[in-house]
């Protein structure tokens, strides 16, 4: 929504290509911002070797989004979903881990959204490798 996720990354990779884009019509907050609604893009539209995003936390929405993420990657590209462990660790995700499988990165400490303190909730990150066959629990130290 506010595109603060792009907004940092831009800080480590300044040369880089981005676009904001979201699921719902929202005010752009950035230059990097599209209003153009992110499922009405076409398979293979953004040709890119990594997508980096949140997904919307709402069961129905939450698949669709990831498959829909994984259209827009190159061959051998990846998607990164930042999300709630709790949210992954549910059984009706299950047939997603079948067809998508992916490295989870268990953070080290909840992130701060706000600049104000953690989160409430641990996070992990979810990444998958267009052709990848099996996941893997990677625990992130503090260092």
């Amino acid at each position: 929504g506010e595109s603060g996720m792009l907004v940092e990354l831009m800080t480590y990779w300044p040369g880089a290509v981005a676009l904001s884009m979201d699921i719902r019509d929202v005010t752009p907050c950035t230059p990097y911002h599209s209003k153009r609604d992110f499922f009405t893009v076409e398979p293979g539209f953004f040709d890119v070797d990594l997508v980096i995003t949140n997904p919307p936390y709402c069961a129905n929405k939450f698949a669709e989004f990831a498959r829909h993420c994984i259209t827009q990657v190159r061959p051998g590209g990846q998607v990164a979903l930042l999300v709630p462990s709790g949210f992954m660790g549910t059984k009706r995700r299950r047939p997603f881990h079948r067809a998508f499988p992916g490295d989870l990165y268990w953070l080290p400490r909840r992130p701060s959204f706000t600049g104000t303190g953690n989160a409430g909730t641990e996070y992990i990150w979810w990444v998958h490798t267009d052709g990848q066959t099996e996941s893997h629990n990677i625990f992130l130290d503090e260092d």
